[in-house]
């Protein structure tokens, strides 16, 4: 690794940016004018209809190329190298942006290392409002995995002009992935070195037409990415030797291998997983089995205690009926007393004592004389009887 000379830590840097009119165009103008980094240049194709004075930052060097009519995406690229001034050229969409020190980051890495020409970032896709998602796109290069699949999003990368003056160029032939054909040209020139910071944004529902929700779909012959893919494949077989061809076979195996290895790591888990989930499920039977004896249990109870309380409140209301009973008899008892009392503190009852207590003498005399005859008569018969044996015992002599 050799230091570059410190003049050329000041290249100017070319932004091409390809628009046709969203009014996105303005935060990708912005974040340009944010940039760290100086000097900056901007040529903007313009491939729509409209004009874009409005979107222009005033403290931007901004070309401006209006077209007659749209451009594709790879003939708008290329009127951008064509007019570009900077010794460093990077891309940007209408539709994306970038930090604030993307460019400053990607340029230090290349000024540091004679060898480095192609330098990109780590990107992260946003919605259509700017709000962050959770896909990123920062994967270590790998020239045999660039054969493959296009893995660098086009505003990630600050390449060097000189591979421009080589014949690098955008294919006019590709509506889909001509920037994945440009960086298999650029590849085929200088290794591409990555930096896995995200100063890159990418926003969801974009032009480019590659995003898929099912990327298995990009491999079915009917779909326009698969013939995309298959469009690349046929322009770079005969560029691409059999040890590069069994390379990406072999990476291919070997991903698939490490697929194999995850799913059945997965399936061990799930197993062991599925014998917890057999267990909780025996325990949960269990439990179930033992709410239902004790539903049954609390059922019996319910309705011993439905009994208890029937007779409870028929004792309640018998209780009552006493009660009420009781406190009828006491005020009848109170009256009887007092009835009784002012009987026994009138005249009359003091006047007629005299009589109650001779009446009362006689009843006991008549008593005693009663039990006195009866007495007699008891006697009388035993005599008789007695009288009777004697003579029956005479006879017999």
């Amino acid at each position: 690794m050799s230091e570059k000379s410190e003049s050329t830590t000041n290249k100017l840097v070319t932004i091409i940016c390809r628009s046709i009119g969203r009014p996105d165009l303005k935060s990708a103008l912005d974040s340009i004018s944010a940039q760290s980094y100086k000097p900056i240049e901007v040529i903007l194709i313009n491939s729509s209809e409209k004009r874009l004075e409005n979107f222009l930052p005033l403290d931007l060097k901004i070309t401006v190329l209006d077209q007659p009519t749209p451009l594709s995406r790879a003939d708008a690229a290329n009127a951008g190298i064509d007019a570009a001034k900077g010794g460093l050229l990077l891309f940007l969409d209408d539709d994306d942006y970038l930090s604030s020190d993307h460019i400053s980051n990607l340029a230090s890495k290349m000024y540091s290392d004679s060898s480095i020409r192609a330098v990109y970032s780590g990107t992260q896709k946003v919605t259509n409002d700017g709000q962050l998602l959770d896909e990123v796109y920062s994967t270590e290069f790998d020239p045999i995995l660039l054969m493959r699949d296009n893995y660098i999003p086009i505003h990630s990368m600050l390449f060097e002009k000189s591979l421009i003056d080589e014949g690098c160029r955008f294919d006019p032939q590709f509506e889909i992935y001509e920037d994945w054909d440009f960086w298999l040209q650029l590849a085929q020139k200088t290794k591409f070195l990555h930096i896995p910071n995200v100063t890159a944004y990418y926003r969801s529902g974009g032009e480019s037409g590659t995003a898929l929700s099912d990327e298995s779909r990009k491999y079915y012959p009917e779909n326009k990415i698969s013939r995309a893919r298959a469009q690349i494949f046929q322009k770079w077989k005969a560029a691409w030797t059999g040890s590069n061809i069994n390379k990406l076979i072999g990476q291919s195996y070997n991903e698939l291998a490490r697929h194999c290895d995850d799913l059945n790591t997965q399936l061990k888990i799930m197993g062991e997983q599925y014998d917890v989930l057999k267990k909780i499920n025996a325990d949960y039977e269990n439990l179930n089995r033992q709410k239902a004896k004790l539903e049954e249990e609390l059922a019996v109870v319910g309705s011993s205690l439905q009994e208890s309380l029937a007779k409870i409140s028929d004792l309640e209301v018998e209780v009552e009926h006493r009660v009420t009973t009781e406190k009828h008899l006491r005020l009848y008892e109170a009256q009887l007393q007092t009835s009784l009392n002012e009987i026994l503190s009138s005249r009359s009852w003091k006047f007629t004592s005299p009589f109650r207590k001779a009446r009362t003498l006689s009843k006991t005399v008549l008593k005693v004389l009663s039990f006195h005859k009866t007495k007699m008569h008891a006697q009388k018969a035993g005599a008789e009887k007695t009288n009777n044996v004697v003579s029956t015992d005479k006879s017999h002599e």
